[in-house]
């Protein structure tokens, strides 16, 4: 995807019609869909368009369910400095979503 439709691709919902997923034909194909949308998701490829048409709302809400699905907490790193270095990178993704 560029980094428009990044900025626009609702990674919630993916791409839908009436709740559903849709294929891009049928997306495209859609009155529900505006000529802007359809002019920006456009060039989505149909293999990038499979992966990203179901959105990853589920996905992204079971770490928070599901203890299985959490990031490891207990994560080791060879040297103190590197701990450092990763927490501030990690700060600094969450602060820019």
């Amino acid at each position: 995807m560029t980094v428009e439709q990044r900025r626009h691709y609702h990674m919630k919902r993916g791409f839908r019609i009436e709740k559903r997923p849709v294929s891009k034909a049928d997306y495209f194909a859609s009155a529900a869909i505006s000529s802007e949308e359809k002019a920006l998701y456009g060039s989505v490829s149909e293999q990038d368009w499979v992966l990203l048409a179901e959105g990853f709302g589920s996905g992204l809400s079971s770490i928070f369910v599901e203890e299985t699905g959490r990031p490891d907490q207990r994560m080791t790193v060879a040297h103190t400095d590197d701990a450092v270095e990763l927490g501030g990178l990690i700060d600094a993704i969450c602060e820019a979503l």
